[in-house]
């Protein structure tokens, strides 16, 4: 039980994080929750729809057939469930970042459904750690893939203020089916013929790799949606410790933008001796 507590507990914390990342027009934690609900709903099904793709394009012996069915499958489910939440939520669908958030909370409810299922295949007496790091990972990775794959979404409705969404769009989710394939070929699915130390590279760069295009589509989102929504709005991206920081900085540029008070001819120095 302690592994599953661990598990629900790291996605309540990436839940909080994203939410954070709403910064105007905040979403309806009903919606965000029925968002999570289609995405393990669609993991429940997914591992029947990618049996039968691999059976069709018989790619029983191929690890990157298995590796590039799992990717489009899996990512197109998370892009469809953020497009169907889009057309009936459309009230609450009115931020340039919208597909972002949606994307990550669709992701995180296909980690939590496979979460669930490999855990109960897993060996129970094996320490808690083995069994709960990959899960970790397993959530982070999918929220990462799912905002990513669905970030164009959010650039729909505004044409005019955002770049074109039919060249974001594909591109974000090419970008994520390429994290999941080459995360599947190289780190997923079993490969004796790799080196280990290979495979902790590759993981580790692809973490990485896949973390910083979603912090670039944050940034960016969260400034169109100033622009759009709130453009006098002071609100920070990064708080604690980076607003520190931050706060830090400004302090010191006022100081140095502020006014000699010799140089303005009132200070005490400029009075004439009594």
């Amino acid at each position: 039980m302690l592994v599953y507590a661990i598990t629900l507990g790291c996605a309540c914390v990436l839940v909080l994080m994203v939410y954070r990342y709403d910064m105007y027009n905040k979403e309806p934690w009903g919606v965000l929750a029925v968002t999570v609900a289609l995405g393990m709903a669609a993991a429940f099904g997914i591992g029947f729809a990618e049996d039968a793709a691999i059976g069709a394009f018989r790619a029983e012996g191929s690890i990157g057939g298995q590796a590039a069915i799992a990717a489009v499958i899996e990512e197109s489910a998370k892009l469809l469930i953020v497009v169907g939440v889009a057309i009936v939520f459309r009230q609450h669908f009115d931020d340039p970042i919208d597909g972002l958030i949606y994307g990550a909370f669709a992701g995180l409810g296909v980690a939590l459904e496979e979460s669930r299922f490999y855990l109960g295949l897993s060996d129970p007496d094996s320490p808690v750690s083995v069994q709960a790091a990959p899960e970790v990972i397993r959530l982070i990775l999918h929220l990462l893939m799912g905002g990513l794959g669905s970030f164009g979404a959010g650039l729909i409705r505004f044409p005019k203020q955002t770049p074109p969404w039919p060249l974001v769009l594909p591109l974000g989710f090419a970008t994520a089916v390429a994290i999941h394939f080459c995360w599947d070929f190289w780190c997923g699915i079993p490969r004796p013929d790799l080196p280990a130390t290979f495979q902790r590279f590759a993981a580790l760069g692809l973490m990485l790799g896949a973390t910083g295009l979603f912090a670039i589509g944050v940034v960016m989102g969260a400034r169109w949606s100033r622009m759009v929504i709130a453009p006098g709005s002071q609100k920070r991206l990064w708080g604690w410790p980076f607003s520190l920081l931050l706060g830090r900085r400004q302090d010191g540029d006022s100081t140095l933008n502020r006014p000699d008070d010799n140089s303005a001819g009132t200070g005490p120095t400029d009075r004439l001796p009594s």
